[in-house]
């Protein structure tokens, strides 16, 4: 019992999926499956061997054992010849076949929850069920299926593969006006990833034009074209095609891209130009996103990965952005998975119930047409957090539960997107107070996308709790760089007041929470972070004012649970705020020394107020 060989991958050109239905597809977002089951028996077993060239007189044991020798041997080499023509699409080549023998490059093929990362980063298989593995591969030769039971098995060993049941709890539904339990629904989603039916916006990377320059840097403009359209095919979301001529065919036009990615290098010996541009077909090649920098010296071939990581980094939340944008002042968007979630995600940053619940209802039909969407469960747990603060849904284990579940499966759909893995990092911080673990997910995140705007946005949250104002700031500041003339700026303003409370900041908070509730009146926590700035700066008449204010909002809402389940990091920021409180007789006193009595101040599943 060997299980599958893992390998270092540094720039996939071919992604797969094993768990489920299998699909392989190349970064520019074609289909390289082979037709024939025993083609695809060969590919697999050569991704998973642990030997690097392999007889190919060994496939004719292993599926075609049944056979005579002669028959063997001919469907052999035809079988060899599919896998041929369906790798041939990908360049450079990867499948090297010779008379006797048979090789793949496995560092340019990455394998969905079994591959790792050129740093060394371990595989992310959780919620991949082994009794889902090359399940339809089953029944080809008694040889091959002793093979995948080998598989299976060793996966299990390595204990990379760790799902106990296949269906996720049931669905969030809103509640009622006042705080009540989340009711469950017959629907079970499936944790494990399935082939997406989901619309996404598709993304051409143009060939980039050259200027300038010498023939030995002839390749750097063709390069900088494949190693964009190679990083954009990581994000499950986007589907990516790269074009080698200029797109003026019948064809393209009919297929009709979203947007183009183009551009030009310009370069000379001592130094050159990028520009690169995103431009919308849909609106006259209108231009809604551009980058450009200088280059200092001569061209380098590592230039070439950097930039495009950089600018993959900032592509993958713009195209979010641009695509929400276009729902908030455009005609509405289809009813599929994808437009169903563009529709929510504005709708839950308004902070209101009304949006909450829409927001709510419309990323849970995303799921029922697409359980594997993992960014629209991604959100959807945000809605339960939301929830859950604003007292909108009644906090119990059952709620946590939930959330929890669906952070994980949004995770697990989508072990490469940080957007997911940022969401799932603010609710260890919010709901369990684990701040290490969100750290080590935010980390986690940034590496998969080091210019998440959400990331470093919710990160500075969990860095404010646990009173490391300098390194709060510095994220929030970033976060704001990337959130410029975003519609996802105004949740930026929330988070900032949590840093200036937590900071200690009283009058900045007053000054920053009246600002937002100005505009965002049903923002509930800048309204209690307002009432507790204002009764440490002294303004006890001021802070009873909004405390009335803020019953009229939440006549369920308790300050003394409030403070005991927000999360601190420290039992003395509770403390103190619990004597503001009573010093302005919003609380009645001796509240703060009931909580130096206790000896467990949170909960586990503690729920304070979500900015």
């Amino acid at each position: 019992m060997t299980g599958p060989r893992l390998v270092l991958v540094t720039q996939p050109l071919v992604r797969v999926q094993l768990f489920g239905a299998m699909n392989a597809r190349s970064y520019q977002g074609e289909s390289v499956l082979p037709r024939g089951l025993r083609a695809r028996a060969i590919f697999v077993h050569m991704l998973l061997s642990r030997d690097d060239v392999i007889p190919r007189r060994r496939y004719d044991a292993l599926l075609w054992s049944q056979r005579g020798e002669k028959q063997a041997g001919e469907s052999g080499r035809q079988s060899v010849r599919e896998l041929g023509l369906a790798l041939g699409r990908v360049q450079p080549k990867i499948l090297e076949v010779n008379r006797d023998t048979i090789r793949i490059d496995r560092t340019r093929v990455w394998i969905e929850g079994l591959s790792q990362r050129a740093t060394g980063e371990t595989p992310d298989a959780i919620g991949f069920n082994p009794a889902t593995f090359l399940e339809t591969l089953l029944g080809l030769d008694p040889n091959f299926d002793a093979w995948i039971s080998d598989m299976r098995a060793g996966l299990q060993v390595r204990g990379a593969v760790a799902v106990p049941s296949q269906t996720m709890p049931a669905p969030m539904t809103p509640a009622p006006m006042t705080p009540a339990a989340i009711t469950p629904a017959p629907l079970a989603l499936s944790l494990k990833s399935r082939p997406t039916t989901k619309r996404a916006p598709r993304v051409d990377v143009m060939p980039f034009v050259a200027f300038g320059g010498d023939d030995g840097n002839a390749h750097m403009a063709p390069a900088l074209s494949h190693e964009l359209a190679t990083g954009l095919a990581r994000f499950r979301w986007i589907s990516v095609r790269l074009l080698h001529a200029p797109a003026t065919t019948p064809d393209f036009r009919r297929e009709g891209p979203d947007y183009r990615l183009q551009g030009h290098l310009a370069h000379a010996a001592t130094g050159g130009r990028l520009t690169v541009r995103l431009t919308d077909s849909h609106n006259g090649d209108e231009i809604v996103w551009a980058h450009g920098e200088t280059i200092d010296g001569p061209l380098r071939p590592a230039f070439v990965a950097d930039i495009a990581e950089r600018i993959v980094g900032r592509l993958d939340p713009e195209i979010l952005a641009i695509e929400t944008r276009k729902v908030t002042s455009g005609p509405l968007v289809a009813d599929d998975a994808y437009g169903l979630l563009l529709r929510a995600i504005p709708k839950l940053y308004t902070f209101e119930r009304g949006g909450w619940e829409e927001s709510t209802a419309l990323l849970q039909r995303a799921i029922d047409i697409e359980p594997g969407f993992g960014r629209a469960q991604a959100f959807l747990a945000l809605c339960g957090v939301t929830g859950l603060a604003q007292g909108w849904v009644k906090a119990g284990p059952e709620a946590v539960a939930h959330i929890d579940a669906l952070a994980e499966a949004a995770r697990n759909n989508d072990t490469n997107d940080s957007l997911g893995i940022a969401l799932s990092a603010h609710i260890r911080t919010f709901l369990h107070h684990d701040f290490d673990g969100a750290k080590a997910l935010y980390a986690k995140a940034l590496d998969a996308n080091p210019n998440c705007g959400f990331t470093w946005a919710y990160s500075c949250l969990t860095y404010a709790y646990t009173c490391d104002s300098r390194e709060a700031s510095r994220r929030y500041n970033r976060a704001a760089a990337l959130f410029a003339e975003h519609p996802f700026a105004p949740i930026l303003a929330a988070f900032k007041c949590v840093v200036l409370f937590c900071s200690r900041d009283w009058n900045g908070t007053i000054a920053a929470s009246r600002r937002l509730l100005a505009t965002h009146p049903a923002i509930a926590n800048a309204r209690k972070l307002l009432i507790g700035a204002l009764c440490f700066a002294g303004r006890y008449a001021e802070a009873r004012a909004e405390h009335v204010v803020l019953m009229a909002q939440e006549p369920w809402f308790t300050w003394t649970r409030h403070v005991e389940t927000y999360p601190f990091a420290r039992l003395v920021d509770r403390e103190n705020l619990f004597l503001a409180l009573e010093a302005a007789d919003i609380l009645p006193p001796l509240r703060a020394g009931a909580l130096r009595s206790r000896d467990q101040p949170e909960t586990e599943s503690g729920v304070g107020a979500e900015p």
